[in-house]
Order: structure tokens, then sequence, then C-alpha cells
């Protein structure tokens, strides 16, 4: 096929889709619905965003779609995302349905909830008076998409859904959640009505793609790439892998489709380029996220090589999926490795993800938690107190894994003498410990936590889990200046020592409140008898910005002990 007749593409909204008479078929062998709360709160954020700038549109990416006849397409590639507007649309008239049958605006709702129904879901068939819908899902889904949803009943057993079916169910009921929670007020069904066939249907943009073929199909979306459309490596790896498996048989494309869902589904959708970059950096010399798809593309140019990169993929998601919660069933078998795990996923780092997946592919499963154990130090020491370039650390976790996969490194020693290089010296991490701020606010009250908490087992001898302590922060500088703390800090030093790591504590929550923001000697005194050792060990005369940076410096010492390489 000449490439110029490759493609026809189109920009359109939701109502350029649904509100033309027209009907898609999401063809049989195509994936069961997958989109879970976390896409769906992606897209109702998208929404809510959109709907506050006036005239703004979001793209919503391409639909690749095959013309059936003068009135149906086939959708090759976008049906989670319209059947899940279609559900939006079928929340709206639901509320909507609901509130008329409270004689709230009766028969205006009931006309608001037909409009709907009719330009964005079908009309009723004159024979059956099933309304017959524009959409069509998979074998798997559309008895329960037309039968159950679309005639707005509840599943009779809904525990007892297929996990597709189950998903269509919670996605319903999610945006129906969302639109009563957005329109409270009874009397806003015009508004409900307004945000559907205004927002969601004119201020979402797709670009239409019509292709000839199914060939075709798997073959449009580098060619989109080309012309500046803002398409992810994910989206066109996953189309160019379809395009070299179409050729071969429909079996083979379901068995390629089913492996890309399990994939897609154990990392999360938002993240898979990002997993694929890790898993290629896992293997080979770095690369950037710019050059994934080139590099992929490079390494997987026939249908065998498709199956042997999923096979790889599959086995790496698993492991990518456990990196993101310290409780996954990897860990189990693995003593030490949770609580490496989580601290990793405390701390917020990424780079270390490259190096595991080599580690746990080459080395035996019992070598993983002093891998992970490095990399948790390494990052704190490095990422944390040092704030070192992450671009220079995640090269070097990249050259480690290249040497664990090449099998030049096949010992935890030889691992820990590679990762030397990025592994802050004791002076320079105790003179960055020494100066470090963080603020204990948000995601960040639970690293001063992990912190304190970890001096405290080294000074006190005792178990004191960051995670399970009833201790809390206690700031010996109090946020708010009264006129004693005046006497010590102007608004310039309390803004610059308040989150000091010098500045924190563990107290117990009752002694704590009954601070506040009292005067240091009567702070000092609640020190003396606290639970923890980290509090008993302030016995400063005074609390002045140099008691601060004293104390901060005796802290690095022991910091330095604590996160030991």
């Amino acid at each position: 096929m000449p490439r110029a007749n490759l493609l026809n593409t189109t920009d359109v909204t939701l109502k350029g889709f649904l509100g033309n008479g027209l009907r898609y078929v999401v063809p049989p062998y195509q994936r069961d619905y997958s989109w879970r709360e976390d896409h769906w709160e992606d897209l109702w954020l998208d929404l809510e965003e959109v709907s506050q700038r006036e005239d703004s549109q979001h793209y919503m990416g391409a639909i690749v779609l095959q013309q059936r006849d003068r009135e149906e397409f086939q959708v090759i590639d976008g049906q989670q995302r319209l059947c899940t507007l279609s559900l939006i649309a079928l929340a709206a008239v639901a509320l909507l349905g609901e509130r008329a049958l409270a004689d709230i605006q009766k028969a205006d709702n009931q006309e608001r909830a037909r409009l709907l129904r009719d330009a964005f879901l079908g009309t009723k068939d004159p024979g059956s008076l099933h309304y017959r819908s524009k959409l069509s899902l998979n074998r798997n889904d559309d008895t329960f998409y037309q039968g159950t949803l679309l005639q707005l009943h509840a599943p009779l057993a809904p525990a007892r859904l297929g996990d597709s079916n189950r998903l269509l169910w919670g996605a319903f009921r999610y945006f129906k959640a969302r639109l009563a929670e957005r329109f409270p007020e009874p009397e806003a069904g015009p508004a409900l009505a307004r945000f559907v066939n205004e927002v969601v249907a004119l201020r979402l943009l797709f670009i239409r793609v019509l292709v000839d073929d199914d060939l075709s199909a798997y073959t449009v979306f580098e060619t989109l790439n080309a012309r500046g459309l803002d398409l992810t490596a994910s989206d066109l790896l996953k189309n160019y892998l379809m395009a070299l498996v179409a050729r071969r048989s429909e079996g083979d494309l379901r068995h390629v489709l089913d492996q890309w869902t399990r994939i897609t589904d154990a990392v999360g959708i938002r993240i898979l380029p990002e997993f694929l970059r890790h898993y290629l950096n896992s293997r080979q010399p770095f690369i950037r996220q710019e050059r994934l798809f080139k590099t992929l593309k490079a390494r997987v140019s026939t249908a065998e090589l498709v199956f042997e990169l999923l096979r790889e993929l599959e086995t790496a998601a698993v492991w990518y999926q456990a990196m993101l919660d310290p409780d996954d069933v990897q860990w189990h078998a693995i003593p030490g490795a949770r609580e490496e795990v989580r601290v990793l996923n405390l701390l917020g780092v990424k780079q270390f993800k490259s190096l595991v997946l080599a580690a746990a592919r080459r080395l035996p499963p019992e070598a993983l938690s002093d891998v992970l154990r490095f990399c948790a130090i390494i990052s704190f020491r490095y990422t944390i107190i040092a704030d070192r370039n992450p671009s220079e650390l995640e090269r070097a976790y990249n050259d480690v894994a290249v040497g664990i996969e090449q099998r030049r490194l096949q010992t935890v020693g030889q691992i820990r003498e590679a990762l030397r290089i990025v592994a802050v010296a004791d002076e320079d991490f105790r003179d960055a410990f020494s100066r470090r701020s963080i603020p204990a606010g948000g995601r960040n009250k639970k690293v001063v936590r992990y912190v304190l908490c970890a001096l405290e087992r080294q000074l006190g001898n005792q178990d004191v889990r960051d995670e399970t302590t009833p201790a809390t922060i206690e700031h010996v500088l109090p946020e708010n200046l009264t006129p004693e703390w005046r006497n010590e800090f102007d608004d310039e030093q309390h803004a610059r020592f308040i989150s000091r790591l010098g500045n924190y504590t563990l107290l117990d929550v009752s002694r704590n409140t009954d601070l506040g923001n009292r005067p240091y000697p009567e702070k000092r005194s609640a020190y003396a008898v606290s639970g923890y050792e980290i509090s008993r060990r302030i016995a400063f005369p005074d609390w002045t910005p140099g008691t601060v940076e004293a104390r901060q410096r005796e802290m690095a010492g022991w910091a330095a002990s604590v996160w030991q390489f």
C-alpha cells in the first residue's frame, strides 16, 4: 500500500464521534474493558481542569477506525476511552432520571436525560423498545453493557461479575458519584446536562484515523508521531508489535493483545513508558525516554522477537509491580527486602529500578535484599541529603545493571564495589546533613519521621518504626513565633531554621500538644522526661540559630553510622 494512502485523519470531538448517527463496534478479539479507578480519576481530573478554562480543549489521543459500511466502523484502537466516556454520559442520564423520579424538575429532567441518551448512547428500537447502542463492545463485555448498563439496571450479583464487567459497573458508579458531588443541588439539572453536552462532548479532542485494513491499523502510529502528535513510546511500541504479528493470524494477534494487557495491568498505563525504559536500561547502555521506541524497534523486527520481548516484559513487570508495593508477594521469601522497598518508595526515588530488574533476572533471590539495601542507603545519602544530580545516579545504576546482565558482576561484594562511585563519602555526607533543610509537610513529613526514627533506633536501642510509632514531629523552634521566641529568632532566621533537621525531634503525642509554642526552657524540661532518647539528648541551655546548627552537626555524626555504606 502506498504510504500516501495509509492515513485519513481528522480532528474530532466526542460529539463528532457519537452524535452523528454512526455505530462503532469493538472486534471480538480486542481486549476486555480494563480501565481502573486510577484511569477514571485521571480522566475526571482532566475534565475538571478543562471545564475551568474557557475555550480550552484536552487532547485524548488517536482513535483508529476501519470502516465496515456507511454507518458502521470497527474500533481498532481507542475502545477503552470511548467506552468510558459513554459511561459518563450514561451516569448523567441515570442521575437526571433519579431526580425526575423524585419530582425535581420532572418533565425537564426527563427531557434532558432523553436528549443525552439519544445524542451519546443510542436510540430505541421500535420493535424491542431496547436502545440500539452507538457503541458495541467485545464478546465478553457487550452483553453486560447492552443488557444491564444501558438499561440502567443494577446487576443482580455484583460480586459474581467477571473482571471486566465488574470494572464497567465500577466505572459507571464512579462517574455517577463524581457528577453527584459536582452538581449536588437538586435543581442542578441544567448545569449537569451542559457539563456533558458542552465540556465532555465538545472540549475533548481526538484524532480520528481511518485505515483501509487491519495491517494498516497497526502501522499508523509511527506516522502520527512523525507528524508531531503527542503519542507515548508505549503507544508506538504496542502498535508496532501488533503490525508485526498481524501478518500471521488472528490467534497470534489475540495472544499478543492479551499479553500486552497483562503487562499494562501489572505496572499501570501511566508509568508504562517509564517501565519500558527501566527494562531497557537493565539490559543495555543508558538510553533516554525519547530514544525508547527507536531502540526497541531496532531490537524487534520479527513476530518471533515480539513473542520473546513480551515474555521478558511480562516477567519484568512482576518485579516492577513489586518495587511499587513493599507488601507484594515477591518479597515474602526474601528477608529484609520489604523494609528496603518501603524506604525506597517513601523516599520517592526511581533511578534504582533498572538495577533491581537486572538483579532479579540474574542473581539469586537472597542477593536482592542486599542490592535493595545498597540502593536505599545510596539514594538517601546521594539524593535526599546531598541533593546531587539524579541523572548521574541513574547512569551509575545503569552501568551496574549492565555489568550484572553481562555477568561481569555476579556477587553482592562486586556490586557494592561498583556502586561506591555514587556512595557519598562520609565526610561529604556529614557536611551535607549538617546543613540540610526538609520541610515537615506533605510527602516530606514521612521522610522527616523516617530520619528521626532511624536516629532514635541508633541512640535509644529500641525498635521505633516511622510507619507505626505514635510519636509526632516536634519543632523545637515553633512554626509560629511568639514574643519570647522573637528574642532569639527574627523573621528571616525563623524562615531559615524552621525546617532544619536539627530543629526536629520526636515527642509523645500528648506532650507535643501541650508544648505548642511554649518558651524553650519549658520545652527542654519536657524533653528531659521524653520516652525518646533523641529528645532527652536536647540539653542546650538556650535555643538559637547557633544551637540548631550545633545539634544538627551532632545528628550528622549519628546519621553517618545509621546510613553506612
